[in-house]
């Protein structure tokens, strides 16, 4: 078949741009993604033990965090503690270098003296170009090397036991017989030659764990256990050191101070602590500076103080230490949540119902009783209010029969009287007129005219007594005080009782009329009361005036009276009531049973409006 002309330079084209493609893939991995950092950390200790963990998570999750992910992490668990043998060193080096001959480090993280010394010795054959981040008791050198130091402290332990106990006289040291326990004994020997005189110290070094338990189980009083390490004892016996501790606080008679943060929890009651967690952090951060480009050359040696007072709240309520003795800013850990604690919720929750509920129930009962007094009162209202209305009608009766009764008397009065004298006075003017004509009769005459002149004279002062009656005209011309005292007179000569009158102040002369007119007519009811349904031999009028009221008290030696008894039946008491009442007054009635009775009639001056 022949080619179209051009097919050869379509295809050579189109396979430049395939080329390009495969190259620009193959490129592009290498340029865009960031190579992956080594990290070698080297641990003293079995893998599984409190301290070993610790210290293998704190690194990672700082280091890989801070790398975003980019972490090569490798650990390698020697447990020099339990192998110290001269060939075991020789081992693991052998070892390393089979293990990792293709695998080079940017960092090798010690975390201890002995694993600092062993890198440090073997770094050129081992881990050619890595840099050397280590954690020790005393500083170290070398080309790329840095870290940090953090000097054991075992005494402070010692000084916060001193605090908390200040009987305080002598301390059991337990201690085991491996190599790293000799270190931890010998340092602790140094440190606590401070004490001398002060404290008595006892080491346990080369007892077996048997002899131990029991020396433990007898301690005399003031005297603390401090437990240092036990991987060996004096028998030869191997012990993980937490279960060792466990065993040492479980027969122990006396508080159990430690020195390392992972020895609580297991009894001890604390003390000042070294925090493994402080120690990895602060060799962490110095190896991830190293790992995002420092040199650490760069980076200083720095001392860091990695112990905090610690304490175990269980064993303080065991050996009844107060939290108030603690040194300030100590960590109690291990608290026990108390009842409230736990069951806080639940206790607010049904206290806020039971709350509410006794809220609901109280309202109701308050509005229950408010009802209840209410309904009373409502029936009391209507009961008075039914009362006051037959009163009213009885009044209104007792008034209208009380007016035609009037009414009758004062006709009768006219008639009986009056109207008898005047029929008399014509009967006698007729006579006259007869008498008159006749001659001699001028004697007859002028006894006629004198007996007509009686006639008369009885008949205007009739007139003038139920006028009088009717309406005081004495009280419009000469004042009230003159008015009573004249119808006192009047009742005293009229009925035969003694009535005394006092009362001359000038003020009584100012009072308004219709106050004028309240008194007066009082003053008519109660004399009247007291002559007739009384039966009084002794009547007392007071009248009194004060810058505040005028005071009427009227005061008789009658048979008295139940005030309770007759409050409603009365017509006069009832107009008594009505008449101060309407002058904006009160009156106070008191009577007893043969002891007669006061009637107290109080008029203020000035008595402001109702609203």
């Amino acid at each position: 078949m022949r080619k179209r002309p051009g097919s050869h330079s379509a295809e050579a084209l189109a396979a430049l741009l395939v080329a390009c493609a495969f190259v620009a893939v193959l490129h592009t991995p290498a340029a865009t993604q960031s190579p992956q950092k080594a990290v070698l950390v080297l641990i003293p200790l079995q893998r599984g033990s409190s301290v070993s963990m610790d210290i293998d998570g704190t690194i990672r999750t700082i280091l890989n965090d801070g790398l975003a992910g980019r972490l090569d992490y490798y650990t390698e668990y020697l447990d020099v503690a339990r192998f110290p043998e001269s060939d075991y060193e020789p081992a693991v080096r052998d070892f390393f270098r089979r293990k990792y001959i293709s695998q080079t480090f940017d960092v090798v993280v010690a975390p201890t003296n002995a694993m600092v010394d062993f890198v440090i010795k073997y770094r050129d054959e081992l881990f050619p170009g890595a840099t050397v981040v280590f954690a020790a008791g005393s500083p170290r050198s070398g080309p790329k090397t840095t870290g940090v130091v953090f000097p054991l402290n075992m005494k402070s332990s010692i000084d916060i036991a001193i605090q908390l106990h200040p009987d305080l006289r002598h301390v059991f040291v337990v201690s085991g017989v491996s190599d790293s326990d000799r270190v931890y004994q010998e340092l602790a020997r140094e440190q606590f030659r401070t004490y001398d005189g002060r404290l008595g110290f006892t080491y346990s070094s080369g007892l077996a764990m048997p002899d131990l338990l029991r020396r433990l189980a007898e301690l005399p009083q003031h005297t603390i256990v401090y437990f240092l390490s036990f991987f060996d004892d004096g028998h030869g016996s191997k012990f993980d050191d937490l279960t060792a501790l466990d065993r040492v606080v479980a027969v122990a008679n006396v508080p159990t101070y430690v020195w390392l943060d992972t020895s609580e929890g297991h009894g001890g009651v604390g003390g000042s602590v070294l925090s493994v967690e402080r120690v990895a952090g602060a060799i962490a951060d110095v190896a991830l500076r190293v790992l995002k480009g420092e040199s650490p050359e760069t980076i200083p040696v720095r001392e860091i103080d990695p112990n905090i007072a610690q304490f175990d709240w269980r064993q303080l309520q065991r050996w009844g230490i107060s939290e108030s003795r603690l040194p300030a800013g100590s960590v109690v850990r291990f608290r026990q949540p108390s009842l409230w604690d736990r069951y806080k919720l639940y206790v607010i929750g049904a206290t806020s119902v039971v709350v509410l509920q006794t809220a609901l129930i109280a309202g109701l009962v308050v509005q229950r009783a408010k009802r209840r007094r209410a309904e009373v009162a409502v029936r009391e209202s209507a009961s008075a209010l039914r009362q006051s209305f037959e009163q009213n009608q009885d009044l209104a009766g007792r008034l209208i029969n009380a007016q035609e009764e009037e009414r009758t008397r004062i006709a009768r009065d006219l008639h009986d009287d009056v109207s008898q004298q005047l029929a008399s006075v014509s009967i006698m003017l007729s006579g006259l007129k007869r008498n008159v004509a006749k001659p001699g009769s001028a004697l007859e005459v002028e006894q006629t005219i004198s007996t007509l002149q009686d006639r008369a004279a009885t008949a205007a002062e009739a007139v003038r007594t139920l006028s009088h009656e009717l309406h005081p005209s004495v009280l419009e011309h000469a004042g009230l005080v003159s008015a009573l005292r004249r119808h006192c007179a009047e009742v005293e000569a009229h009925h035969q009782v003694n009535v005394s009158f006092s009362g001359g102040a000038e003020d009584l002369e100012t009072l308004k009329p219709d106050v004028a007119l309240c008194l007066f007519r009082v003053t008519q009811e109660a004399l009247t009361n007291a002559v007739r349904h009384a039966r009084a031999s002794a009547i007392r009028v007071e009248l009194m005036w004060t810058p505040e009221a005028t005071d009427l008290r009227i005061i008789d030696d009658g048979i008295g009276f139940v005030p309770g008894e007759h409050a409603g039946s009365g017509l006069g008491l009832r107009s008594i009531d009505e008449r101060v009442r309407l002058s904006r007054g009160e009156v106070t009635l008191e009577s007893q049973i043969g002891q007669g009775t006061t009637l107290w009639v109080r008029i203020p001056h000035q008595v402001p409006c109702p609203e």
